[in-house]
């Protein structure tokens, strides 16, 4: 976007606040409602990393990732957007949000790193997403 365009954007468009946590989840599925941690509503942003995130999918899900998305999706409904997610075998990150602000977002971008056994195994190391909102990076 050009910067006269992105002015525009500016003016029609506001953050309201943005939400970030991290959780540890043990490899244990995650419960059905993810209010105590997650809050529902009042975030424009949220941005969440988990670790030792790896369990049983339910079903129709084949894999841990699509399980854990498809907990995400439902949990904040239809007002919110995946963004971008980066998964290094249990370390998961994930960025939502609101559908009025996505086209405020650019420049989205992640990259991981493992760091384990010869800086090639996924058990540990870290993944990370960046992106631009109304000029600002989020790294």
């Amino acid at each position: 976007l050009s910067p006269v365009c992105l002015g525009s954007l500016r003016r029609a468009a506001s953050i309201n606040a943005e939400y970030m946590g991290t959780w540890n989840v043990g490899n244990a599925r995650p419960p059905d409602d993810l209010s105590n941690w997650i809050p529902k509503g009042g975030y424009d942003l949220f941005i969440l990393g988990t670790q030792e995130c790896e369990y049983k999918p339910r079903s129709p899900h084949e894999t841990c990732g699509a399980d854990w998305l498809a907990c995400l999706r439902e949990h904040f409904g239809e007002d919110y957007i995946l963004v971008k997610e980066c998964f290094l075998q249990e370390i998961r990150i994930v960025v939502f949000a609101t559908k009025h602000i996505m086209g405020v977002i650019q420049n989205i971008d992640s990259s991981k790193e493992a760091t384990g056994l010869g800086h090639v195994y996924g058990n540990k190391g870290g993944t990370s997403i960046s992106f631009d909102v109304l000029g600002t990076t989020r790294a």
